[in-house]
C-alpha cells in the first residue's frame, strides 16, 4: 500500500468515527441526557389557542317606518276592565296602503332603536287592530290600559297609553291579515266584536258603500259612556253603513248580560242573514271569541259553520 492510499483510509476512519460519536451525542440528547444536565422543572403545558366567541345570528331586521303620535283620548276612563284609548298616529313620509282587517305592529320603545341601522331593539312589539282606512291618512287604534298583573302586555299598553307623548316619533310597520280580508259588497255582513276589536270592526263598517247590509253586534263593560262611539254609529246608521245595530253594555245596568246572550235572542236574523249568503266577521278578545263560536255552532251547526269558514264567510280575529 503507498503513501497515497494509507492517508485516504485514514480520513475515511476519522469520518466514520466522527459521525458515530455525533450520532451518539444527539441520541443521549434526545433522552434528556447529553453534556448539559438536564432542566429539573417540568415542561410548560401548552396554552391552547383562544376559542372563537360565535354570537347567534343577527335577526332579520323588520321593515318599521317612523311615525307619530297625533292625538290620544280616553273613551271610556271608568272601564272595569281598563280604560280604552283612541290613539292616532300619522307617516313621516309615504302613507303605506292597506286593507279592511289590517294590523299595526308597533314597537313599544324609543323609535331609533329599530329605525337607526345600528339600533338594537330593547322593548317589546305589539300586534293591533287599525280602525281607519288609507283615504283618512291616518292609523286609529284602540288600546287598552292593561293592568301591571299582566306585565309583558302591561308594559306594551302602558307605554302607548301614558308614556309615549303626543308628536313623538313612533316605530311601526303595516300589514294586511289574509284571514281577515272584507267580503266582497253584495255579501251581508255581520260584524261581532268586544273592547279593542272595535278598531277592526271600524275599518271593515267605513269601508262598505252605504246601503249595504251590515250588521254590528258589540258588547264591552264600560262603553256607553263612550261618545266618540256613539256618533259613529249614530252617523253610520244615518248614512246607511249600517241595517242594523246591537250594542251590549251590561256593565252599566249590572246585568250579566254578553254579547251571546243577544246572539241567541237574534237567532232567527242571524238564521235568515245566514242563509242569504251572509259572512260573519268575529273580532276581540280570545274568550269572547271562542264563546261566540261556540253559540254560533249551537244556533247554525257545526257543519254550517264550518262550510261558511271554507268558503270565506266566517272569519275570526281574536287574540
Amino acid at each position: 500500500m503507498n503513501g497515497f492510499n494509507y492517508l485516504m483510509l485514514v480520513f475515511a476512519a476519522f469520518a466514520a468515527l466522527t459521525f458515530v460519536l455525533l450520532a451518539f451525542i444527539l441520541a443521549k440528547r434526545t433522552r434528556g441526557q447529553g453534556l448539559e444536565p438536564p432542566d429539573p422543572r417540568p415542561a410548560p403545558t401548552p396554552t391552547p389557542a383562544p376559542l372563537a366567541v360565535t354570537y347567534p345570528a343577527t335577526a332579520k331586521r323588520l321593515p318599521y317606518t317612523g311615525w307619530r303620535l297625533m292625538s290620544r283620548g280616553v273613551a271610556n276612563p271608568d272601564s272595569a276592565g281598563g280604560p280604552l284609548y283612541r290613539l292616532r298616529l300619522e307617516p313621516e313620509e309615504t302613507l303605506p296602503s292597506w286593507q279592511p282587517g289590517a294590523v299595526a305592529h308597533v314597537y313599544c320603545g324609543p323609535a331609533l332603536d329599530v329605525l337607526d341601522p345600528g339600533g338594537r331593539p330593547t322593548a317589546e312589539a305589539a300586534d293591533y287592530m287599525i280602525g281607519s282606512l288609507p283615504a283618512e291618512g291616518a292609523i286609529h287604534l284602540v288600546v287598552r290600559r292593561v293592568p301591571a298583573s299582566a306585565p309583558a302586555e302591561g308594559r306594551r299598553s302602558r307605554w302607548l297609553c301614558e308614556e309615549v307623548q303626543t308628536g313623538q316619533r313612533v316605530a311601526l310597520l303595516v300589514r294586511d291579515d289574509p284571514s281577515f280580508l272584507p267580503p266582497p259588497d253584495h255579501i251581508p255582513l255581520i260584524l261581532v266584536g268586544n273592547a279593542t276589536g272595535l278598531a277592526g270592526l271600524h275599518a271593515h263598517i267605513k269601508a262598505r258603500p252605504a246601503g249595504t247590509r251590515n250588521w254590528l253586534i258589540f258588547g264591552d263593560r264600560n262603553s256607553a259612556d263612550d261618545k266618540v262611539l256613539a256618533a259613529e254609529i249614530a252617523d253610520w246608521v244615518s248614512t246607511g253603513h249600517l241595517e242594523r245595530c246591537d250594542l251590549v253594555f251590561p256593565g252599566e245596568t249590572g246585568e250579566q248580560r254578553f254579547v251571546t246572550n243577544q246572539i241567541r235572542d237574534a237567532k232567527a236574523p242571524i238564521l235568515d242573514w245566514a242563509l242569504a249568503g251572509g259572512a260573519i266577521y268575529v273580532c276581540g278578545s280570545k274568550r269572547m271569541g271562542d264563546d261566540v263560536h261556540a253559540t254560533l255552532g249551537d244556533l247554525l251547526g257545526t257543519g254550517v259553520l264550518e262550510a261558511m269558514a271554507e268558503a270565506g264567510l266566517y272569519r275570526r280575529s281574536v287574540h
